[in-house]
C-alpha cells in the first residue's frame, strides 16, 4: 500500500460514526515505520472533545495501535468513548509544519 492508497481516506469508528479524514502519515524515522495517522477532526467530533478551532480545522495524531484496519475506510478499534480520552490527550498537530530555520538564516547569525 502506498502513502496515496491512505490520504483523504475517512476515518470511522467501530460503529460506523465518521471521525474525520487522514491528512498526514507520521513516521518513525529510524525505523521508517508508520506509528500514526494525522486526521482532521468532523466539526462535531472537534466540538464533542471540545478541541474545536476558530477559522481553521483540528487535526490530531491517532497512534497506529487504534487501527482496525485500512480499506476503502480506515476502521478504528476503539469506542466513541475511548476516542474522546485519546483525542483530548493528543497533541495536536499544526496544518503546516513551521518553517525550518538554518543557523545562517538566523538573526544572530547575521552580520550585517
Amino acid at each position: 500500500m502506498y502513502t496515496r492508497d491512505v490520504m483523504e481516506k475517512e476515518v470511522v469508528g467501530q460503529q460506523g460514526w465518521l471521525v474525520g479524514k487522514v491528512k498526514e502519515l507520521i513516521f518513525d524515522p529510524k525505523d521508517w515505520k508508520v506509528t500514526a495517522f494525522e486526521v482532521e477532526l468532523e466539526g462535531n467530533i472537534a466540538e464533542q472533545y471540545q478541541m474545536k478551532k476558530h477559522f481553521r480545522s483540528t487535526r490530531v495524531p491517532l497512534h497506529v495501535a487504534y487501527v482496525q484496519g485500512v480499506a476503502d475506510k480506515v476502521i478504528l478499534n476503539i469506542s466513541k468513548d475511548d476516542l474522546g480520552q485519546v483525542v483530548s490527550t493528543a497533541k495536536p498537530t499544526p496544518e503546516t509544519p513551521p518553517p525550518s530555520s538554518s543557523s545562517s538564516d538566523s538573526p544572530a547569525s547575521r552580520q550585517d
